[in-house]
């Protein structure tokens, strides 16, 4: 098990069940995991995140919707693209 904690502050990472971080807490959102991936928030601009900690696309976005059925949607400031 793991779970998505956010700390005092106002930063999330993910923790194991004795309370030691998996993945450091740096981002400034974090969704749940769906389809592998996690959406996150980095610096004002999101990307997707593997179970690991690892981008599997990087944090380049102004917005990101969470995966669906293996796609997600994107905007890059000028206009909606889908990812996989």
């Amino acid at each position: 098990g793991r779970a998505v904690v956010k700390t005092e502050e106002e930063k999330y990472g993910v923790i194991d069940p004795s309370g030691r971080f998996l993945i450091d807490p740096i981002f400034d959102y974090f969704s749940r995991f769906n389809d592998g991936r996690a959406e996150v928030v980095l610096k004002g601009k999101c990307g997707y995140l593997n179970f690991s900690g690892g981008f599997e696309i990087a944090a380049t976005f102004q917005l990101c919707t969470e995966f669906s059925e293996g796609i997600a949607s994107v905007f890059d400031g000028a206009d909606w693209h889908f990812v996989d």
